[in-house]
């Protein structure tokens, strides 16, 4: 029941993540991995998940 309070973090587009700060990236990574770890998710929100969490993973790595 305490994981249906947690919110299902809205998707970054690429322009947005080129624009954040690592401390910022790093906070939003977390954001969605600890969302991924949700039981109640269907399979649609966990892939949009899966893919948003490779997509700022790979704006961390390439930001400076």
């Amino acid at each position: 029941a305490a994981q249906a309070n947690l919110r299902v973090p809205d998707t970054r587009s690429d322009d947005q993540l080129k624009t954040m700060s690592k401390p910022e990236l790093r906070a939003k990574l977390s954001e969605f991995a600890v969302a991924a770890r949700r039981q109640d998710l269907d399979a649609d929100t966990r892939a949009r998940l899966s893919a948003d969490f490779n997509r700022i993973l790979n704006a961390l790595k390439g930001s400076s």
